[in-house]
């Protein structure tokens, strides 16, 4: 493996970890939510819903910079086959997610102009 490949190794292997840990750190906030009583309880609540957030913003920022490095040094990356599907298999997904992530966007929006208040 030459440097481009272990970097995006590394940068791909990133990615994943802080989604994963993301993941774990806000399923375990939500599960905790039932039992809390006291203010303690929902500051620690508060402190893993904004941990978890933190970890997903820090997957994106990841992720873009995995998407950068695999257009500057694509020569290199390609040069391996499972490297080659990696990179495609993640643009995919990446812009994937982009996408969806719009959708939802516009979907919030949309009803929060079309659906009042009820009375």
């Amino acid at each position: 493996m030459n440097n481009s490949q272990n970097a995006f190794a590394i940068n791909l292997a990133v990615v994943v970890a802080l989604l994963l840990a993301g993941s774990v750190l806000a399923c375990f906030a939500n599960s905790c939510i039932s039992g809390m009583e006291a203010t303690a309880d929902m500051n620690t609540f508060s402190l893993f819903s904004l941990t978890d957030g933190l970890l997903f913003v820090a997957a994106f920022i990841m992720s873009v910079v995995t998407l950068r490095l695999g257009g500057g040094h694509e020569v290199d990356i390609l040069a391996h086959g499972l490297f080659s599907l990696m990179l495609t298999l993640y643009r995919e997904l990446f812009w994937r997610a982009i996408a969806v992530t719009l959708l939802v966007v516009v979907l919030v929006v949309w009803l929060g102009l079309n659906i009042g208040p009820v009375r």
